[in-house]
């Protein structure tokens, strides 16, 4: 079928308040992608998104659930919904890494016992904050035996000194941009990583081991 090497997960958003909370469930979606997660979702209109049309109308052709073609399950659930259910007893019979998050302070009593007493080991109950999303993945993304180490999520803390003159270019280059300047960096960083022959091959002999 042509599967992507990165992982897929489903990620449930409920529709409760959606426009409202649109840009928490997207920052959660890209931190998913940056963990190096292939993220796939239902929208609005019942169409799927982040798997091809293609695929979408032959695996819909076949009778199957589009759960039986991704390899985990997140879930946003701070406001409970009957599809949670549905979802973590998949998650539970064909025992796929799932990530279930609820916002701080939240009560998600229902969420719970749908789990019974004990909660097996490849689902998280998570609470989180959008600064603590970062920590959070990097440990959810351990259950698909994922290093943390090598994942893109920017969860380590570094101090860098820089010069006014770099300062003033980094403001230069990211003013009137979306792009923090350590979003800028970050990004640069990545590039230099990428084009690093010697680094891959050293990356995929660490890998064989």
């Amino acid at each position: 079928m042509g599967r992507n090497l990165k992982m897929r997960v489903y990620f449930f958003r409920p529709e409760i308040n959606l426009e409202k909370n649109r840009p928490i469930y997207q920052n959660i979606a890209k931190k998913l992608e940056a963990a190096g997660l292939k993220v796939v979702t239902k929208e609005e209109d019942d169409s799927i998104f982040g798997i091809e049309e293609r695929e979408v109308a032959k695996i819909q052709a076949s009778g199957e659930s589009i759960l039986n073609y991704v390899d985990g399950i997140v879930m946003e659930t701070t406001a409970d919904n009957p599809e949670i259910g549905y979802l973590l007893a998949h998650a539970v019979l064909q025992k796929k890494p799932t990530l279930c998050l609820y916002q701080k302070g939240s009560l998600i009593k229902k969420t719970l016992s749908r789990l019974g007493q004990k909660i097996p080991d490849f689902i998280k109950v998570m609470p989180y904050q959008e600064e603590e999303l970062d920590k959070t993945i990097a440990e959810y993304i351990q259950l698909f035996g994922m290093d943390p180490e090598l994942s893109e999520v920017p969860n380590i803390k570094f101090t860098l000194r820089i010069s006014k003159k770099i300062s003033h270019f980094l403001h230069w280059k990211t003013h009137n941009t979306k792009k923090t300047k350590a979003d800028f960096l970050r990004e640069l960083i990545q590039e230099i990583i990428d084009k690093d022959e010697k680094y891959q091959k050293y990356m995929i002999q660490r890998k064989s081991k």
